[in-house]
């Protein structure tokens, strides 16, 4: 999948309720969707923000067949770090590791 078709995938999910979180120890620091701070519909806003160079990947640290995504978009005011990947359960679904500033 290519920056726009992963893109549309963690919207597409977010919009229908169809994301998770992986568990870490710094969560509170590191993902204000999990704790409420920001709600998926602002993580849509960013990641409509997004342009192609404002996106990487690399592998997951413990399973190194899973991509990960890292989205840097711009809000106007500060550049936000969104770090998720996807998985195959009933349709497409996002797993996010870290959503701050």
């Amino acid at each position: 999948m290519g920056f726009k078709e992963v893109r549309r995938a963690v919207i597409k999910a977010l919009l229908e309720g169809r994301f998770q979180h992986e568990e870490r120890s710094n969560y509170h620091e590191r993902n204000y969707l999990l704790t409420g701070e920001i709600s998926a519909a602002f993580v849509v806003t960013l990641l409509k923000r997004c342009r192609g160079d404002q996106h990487q990947t690399s592998t997951h640290h413990f399973d190194e067949s899973q991509i990960i995504h890292i989205f840097k978009p711009f809000d106007g005011l500060n550049y936000w770090y969104i770090k998720c990947y996807l998985i195959e359960v009933h349709g497409i679904e996002a797993i996010f590791i870290s959503v701050h500033q």
